[in-house]
């Protein structure tokens, strides 16, 4: 997950961003500012979900899950063996794949979303 983010996602951040900074014609843009009533309202009391989040990560709890892992681990190359061990990694890398990309489309809609309250505000006329 972290090579995907470092490898893929940053350098497609920095290409998004430099054809941002560089200088374009302007062109006359139209943003879909349909949102529900009662979206502020859902906002405020926290009833509009999204299927994940982004927690913060603390540095000294990582450092004590990685050690709990760790241990973890010891304990079942012990007890099934390498080969058991390497198998039910291979299980856990292809479940952190697929959250990836559940993580990417969670994004795309909270940031659809953001970019629509933005719009809405910006061309709401009282």
């Amino acid at each position: 997950m972290g090579s995907h983010f470092f490898q893929k996602q940053i350098p497609e951040l920095i290409k998004a961003l430099q054809q941002l900074a560089a200088p374009q014609k302007q062109v006359a843009v139209s943003l879909d500012t349909s949102a529900p009533d009662e979206i502020i309202r859902l906002l405020y009391h926290g009833e509009l979900e999204f299927s994940a989040t982004n927690p913060a990560a603390d540095m000294p709890e990582y450092i004590k899950w990685n050690d709990a892992i760790k241990d973890c681990r010891k304990r079942l190359t012990d007890k099934y063996g390498s080969t058991f061990v390497a198998d039910l990694e291979a299980y856990d890398e292809l479940l952190i794949a697929r959250a990836s990309v559940e993580f990417e489309q969670t994004f795309t809609q909270g940031f659809r979303t953001a970019v629509q309250l933005l719009s809405d505000g910006i061309s709401h006329t009282p």
